[in-house]
């Protein structure tokens, strides 16, 4: 199975990136292919939010803005007819995609 991740930010840049995963599955058919979305958010240090909010919140404040960051990026997705999964990470942007394309095991 061909694994396929686009990291994506709403961005036109990202929404051309899973334009090309869109073709790459359909040269393959869609056979054994298997879409991967990702979106890294930045850790909130900030010591006002963080000692006024709690943890739980703030990690679902992340994961919200990861879900609208890849929302083009789904409705691009779900308008060619391809199954995806989503992922929303929280760190240094580099290491976290690096980190999430070993966890699915992506080949590209």
């Amino acid at each position: 199975m061909r694994r396929l991740l686009a990291a994506v930010n709403g961005s036109d840049q990202s929404d051309r990136a899973v334009r090309y995963v869109i073709e790459l599955v359909r040269q393959i058919d869609g056979r054994g292919a298997e879409v991967h979305l990702v979106n890294v958010q930045a850790p909130i240090t900030d010591w006002q939010l963080t000692g006024f909010l709690k943890r739980e919140r703030i990690a679902e404040f992340q994961q919200l803005h990861g879900e609208q960051a890849m929302a083009s990026a789904r409705a691009l997705l779900d308008g060619a007819g391809i199954a995806y999964r989503t992922h929303t990470r929280i760190g240094p942007v580099g290491a976290s995609i690096a980190s999430c394309a070993g966890e699915v095991g992506c080949d590209e």
